[in-house]
């Protein structure tokens, strides 16, 4: 039975961030590797997704944002 304090954490914001970020990693990680095993990654993109998606959002938003001031950057 899981704990009272792991049940609280998944169920909060935070809990679900680093959730959502563990399954991140591990998709970019697992399709770097020589034979991906597409299924699970699949999987995990489908939790990711539908119940843990703050994570990802969060770094898409970064990486776009990153990408404009690079793009500002080399109009300057």
């Amino acid at each position: 039975m899981a704990s009272l304090r792991a049940t609280a954490i998944l169920n909060s914001i935070r809990g679900r961030y680093i959730i959502g970020q563990a399954l991140d990693v591990a998709i970019e990680t697992l399709k770097k590797e020589g034979r991906p095993q597409e299924s699970n990654i699949a999987d995990m993109e489908l939790l990711r997704d539908e119940f843990f998606p703050i994570a990802y959002a969060a770094r898409m938003a970064q990486e776009e944002y990153e990408k404009r001031g690079a793009i500002q950057d080399g109009k300057s």
